[in-house]
């Protein structure tokens, strides 16, 4: 079969993946992120609509059980028992649970996103050095949760941006902002955002009193290391007003939603927006060099 097209190429020492989910997201692209790190392990991440909906990590995974048992959903002891059960029956652990009734559709959602959120969160900390290609193909159908479970993008660009940022994008930044004076943009969707209590202060000085960058690492509502984390993700999410023509904030029109109000997904089908066909999959590119 022909390759499949590459809709993006390049390196995370160009453009860091917390980078990359907002162009993910500002694009509505759709794909499988292959990301290969100089070792040579591959992971891989599936977007739907501009979001992250599956992951399969190379290496420390990040596991279902475990998520379950931090969201208070399972407990430690059921969650050895039926890590022991599913691992002999061969089946998987999520679908396992709602079957024996131990968790309905609802939670076994939460968990799901929690779980791919904390993924896509680990793969932001890989080496600069590793590779990635957006390929026009579902390289994950075969693998995990048979649904396609999207995650909130904002609240999950958001923490990437704010605690995966890297000093050099941080420094780049700030001198782009430079000494103007900030302000908010009054559109700018924060609450979809889910800020931190130093964060949305820091959105609440801003909103109250425009003021530079100096002003605001001496404000006291966090650190200077995190005040200048916060005006980067502020800065790459679009929501500062910088008195010259921009695009609109980062996830204006994602709709705002919340794991009691948003059922589960259903399977993608052709005629629906991300869907990526099921004629694509495939093993994961063998090629070494991704760049």
């Amino acid at each position: 079969m022909p390759s499949p097209p590459v809709l993006l190429r390049g390196s995370l020492a160009q453009s860091p993946l917390p980078e990359l989910l907002v162009r993910f997201l500002d694009e509505q692209l759709a794909g499988t992120l292959v990301l290969q790190e100089p070792s040579g392990a591959k992971s891989a991440v599936l977007i739907v609509r501009g979001a992250p909906a599956k992951a399969r990590l190379a290496q420390s995974p990040v596991y279902l059980a475990d998520v379950l048992n931090d969201l208070g959903i399972l407990s430690a002891e059921l969650r050895a028992r039926y890590l022991e059960e599913t691992r002999e029956a061969k089946q998987h652990l999520g679908q396992w649970l709602v079957r024996r009734g131990e968790v309905d559709d609802t939670s076994l959602y939460v968990a799901l996103r929690e779980q791919l959120r904390r993924q896509v969160l680990f793969l932001c900390d890989l080496p600069p050095g590793t590779a990635f290609g957006l390929y026009q193909a579902n390289y994950l159908d075969a693998w995990g949760a048979s649904a396609e479970w999207r995650v909130k993008p904002l609240p999950l660009i958001w923490r990437a941006l704010v605690d995966k940022a890297r000093p050099d994008r941080v420094a780049l930044a700030l001198q782009e902002l430079g000494d103007r004076r900030l302000r908010m943009r009054f559109e700018a969707p924060i609450m979809r955002y889910h800020m931190d209590k130093s964060e949305a202060a820091l959105v609440n000085v801003l909103r109250a009193k425009p003021q530079p960058v100096a002003e605001l690492l001496r404000s006291g509502v966090a650190t200077e290391e995190r005040v200048r984390c916060i005006l980067y993700a502020l800065h790459h999410t679009r929501q500062l007003d910088l008195g010259v023509p921009l695009r609109e904030p980062v996830g204006l029109r994602e709709p705002p939603e919340s794991p009691q109000s948003v059922p589960p997904p259903r399977r993608l089908t052709p005629s629906q927006p991300g869907h990526v066909s099921p004629s694509s999959r495939r093993r994961l590119p063998s090629s070494a060099n991704l760049s």
